[in-house]
């Protein structure tokens, strides 16, 4: 099996610090280590006050952000990008949030309109459309709550990932939170092919669904009845008949107690099973609509 590896640095023209190819064997595990700063003589950072800092790995379009990994290797070629993010020691006078996105499937971010395929990932801000054809959203006119778009072409959201300014910005699912006069919040929105993900996914849900359940009958509804109506008898005033105790005993008994917990338990986790695959299916019909 081939291994390709690269670390990049992210940005407008992304530059390849290191490039490896090397051939692993199959079905076997393999650590991927990227140091949180590149070597010196690794790329070159322009100035003593600028240096790259490790971001994230992209693994056949899995994002990961630990610098060291240990990955699966099956029967087929790997592709592992080591992103680096050129960080600055002098001060920035920013008070905004930007956001550029991220391909996982084309392993390539977009950083503003010079970027061939460039749209802005912003689709509201405060509940308003986002007209404007960038990433920035200026905060020293106050705190604002950036929505970014489900979809850009036939790419679906992911995540997001806070570069910079986390003090004062949070982020929730889609929806990035700046404070007002925040400044230098970069957050880095990654998204997949659609059918990388919830295709997959929805495969792997369906899979583990098993129709129709089987020995749902027991206990017979013969013995549901018997139990029923001795239940019934018992309740009466008075002292419980001898002869109402040995059919009761034997009755509970036949209620096989925890084979009934593991069909219920296995009815619900298959609920949920169904439940998952309606909201992918759901999201697979909203993205061929949009296509």
């Amino acid at each position: 099996m081939q291994l390709t590896t690269q670390w990049i640095c992210l940005g407008e023209n992304p530059e390849v610090l290191f490039a490896t190819e090397s051939s692993l064997p199959d079905n076997s595990m393999y650590p991927l280590a990227a140091p949180s700063n590149p070597p010196p003589g690794l790329g070159s950072a322009g100035d003593a006050n600028h240096f790259y800092q490790f971001a994230f790995w992209n693994v056949n379009g899995n994002l990961i952000f630990g610098e060291t990994v240990l990955i699966p290797v099956g029967t087929q070629p790997i592709s592992a990008t080591a992103w680096y993010r050129l960080q600055s020691t002098i001060p920035g006078f920013s008070f905004a949030c930007s956001v550029p996105w991220f391909s996982l499937g084309q392993d390539r971010p977009f950083v503003n309109d010079d970027s061939e395929g460039w749209q802005s990932p912003i689709e509201t801000v405060d509940g308003q459309a986002w007209n404007e054809d960038e990433p920035v959203v200026d905060t020293d006119d106050g705190p604002h709550d950036i929505v970014l778009k489900q979809f850009i072409g036939n790419e679906s959201f992911q995540s997001i990932l806070l570069i910079s300014g986390s003090a004062s910005a949070s982020v929730n699912g889609r929806t990035i939170h700046v404070n007002q006069n925040a400044k230098n919040v970069v957050a880095f929105a990654f998204y997949e092919p659609f059918a990388q993900a919830q295709f997959q996914n929805l495969k792997q849900v369906l899979a583990k669904i098993r129709l129709p359940w089987k020995e749902l009958e027991t206990p017979t509804r013969r013995d549901v009845s018997r139990l029923s109506s001795l239940i019934e008898l018992a309740q009466r005033p008075g002292p419980l008949p001898a002869p109402l105790l040995r059919d009761l005993s034997a009755s509970l008994k036949r209620i096989k107690v925890n084979d009934l917990k593991k069909r219920m338990g296995a009815i619900e986790e298959t609920l949920f099973l169904i439940e998952a695959a309606r909201f992918l299916s759901d999201r697979a019909l909203q993205f061929n609509r949009r296509k």
